[in-house]
């Protein structure tokens, strides 16, 4: 056995504890990674944005009550109000290099307006058959995420 004081085998025990911990932490990113989203994704909205108002066709308008949220009009709400505006503040996007052949007058038209953003957000969401298609008329960029989102950030109740 090795003879080392107490002060020694504190500093074994730290430096033991300190690997350990690395090692769990480099396991835990290689288990659990998210591998289905590619490495180019980015956060629509931006990482501190926080969301005042968002227009859907300029017929579906939610607002920021505090810290709850309030659909006009009132087809969604609660929790599933919540749920949607949560999809919007954590929308995970890929930039496209080259704009696809769409027609403008088939996408849905977002508004969002931003604090500390003096103007709204313009955004038309277009839905194909593998994915949604995002055109931010503001940046002329055009991103793309899964289709299955489309049912998270526009709800049944909001086109209606």
């Amino acid at each position: 056995m090795i003879r080392l004081s107490k002060a020694g085998w504190n500093n074994v025990i730290i430096f033991s504890v300190m690997a350990y911990i690395l090692l769990i932490n480099m396991a835990d990113k290689s288990l659990f990674s998210d591998e289905s989203q590619p490495e180019a994704s980015i956060l629509l909205l931006g990482e501190n944005a926080v969301i005042l108002t968002l227009t859907i066709n300029r017929t579906f308008v939610v607002e920021r009550i505090g810290r709850t949220w309030r659909s006009q009009p009132a087809t969604v709400s609660g929790q599933s109000l919540d749920q949607m505006m949560m999809a919007w503040h954590n929308l995970m996007v890929t930039e496209l290099a080259q704009p696809p052949a769409i027609d403008n007058k088939l996408g849905l038209v977002v508004s969002i307006d931003l604090a500390g953003e003096h103007t709204s957000r313009v955004l038309q969401l277009f839905a194909t058959d593998e994915q949604l298609l995002v055109y931010n008329k503001q940046q002329d960029a055009w991103h793309a995420m899964p289709i299955q989102r489309y049912a998270q950030i526009v709800p049944d109740g909001a086109l209606q």
